[in-house]
């Protein structure tokens, strides 16, 4: 499970939606290379993104496997023989 905590100057629902949508995560992760919607829109449970992870372009599956907006959001990630899961509650801050 993933985990991280900080102040962000927006809505929860902007929060989780900008997170879900995996095409973000080049903006903030480094070890990040690419991501590819291979999935129509909504971004919603069972939406799957290629991931390029590295310098070496490692290509990996991500599939969101949890999606409850804007509380909890969970995926599953690996190369095509393994898979990790991950998940996250969100919450707002008090």
């Amino acid at each position: 499970m993933s985990r991280w905590r900080g102040l962000i100057g927006r809505s929860l629902e902007e929060v989780f939606d900008f997170v879900a949508d995996s095409r973000n995560e080049p903006t903030f992760n480094p070890a990040m290379a690419g991501m590819e919607l291979l999935t129509p829109l909504p971004i919603g449970l069972g939406t799957r993104f290629r991931a390029r992870m590295g310098r070496a372009g490692t290509l990996m599956l991500v599939e969101l496997t949890e999606f409850d907006r804007p509380h909890r959001l969970g995926s599953h990630s690996g190369p095509s023989t393994a898979s990790s899961p991950s998940g996250a509650p969100a919450s707002p801050s008090p």
